[in-house]
């Protein structure tokens, strides 16, 4: 069992060494529980979806004060963010 969950795991993109799975959002908050920035996976393509290699940078780039929405675009390996709401 643990043989055939390591070769399963071998099988999937890996992002700084590790299968990276997106979830429905991605949240950043301050050492005051507060929310910095929040980045909503928009569609089910999106979601659950293995995150591209240059993913985390790009967020991490991203003004903060602010809600995104994000669309994965697979064929260049990136993601459309676009601003819906200030926080």
């Amino acid at each position: 069992m643990l043989i055939a969950l390591i070769f399963v795991l071998s099988l999937l993109p890996t992002s700084h060494g590790f299968a990276s799975i997106r979830g429905y959002s991605t949240v950043w908050r301050n050492h005051k529980d507060e929310i910095v920035k929040r980045v909503v996976y928009a569609d089910s393509r999106t979601r659950l979806a293995p995150s591209f290699s240059n993913e985390i940078v790009s967020l991490n780039q991203i003004p903060k004060h602010w809600e995104y929405e994000a669309f994965a675009v697979a064929e260049v390996q990136k993601l459309v963010i676009r601003p819906t709401r200030r926080l």
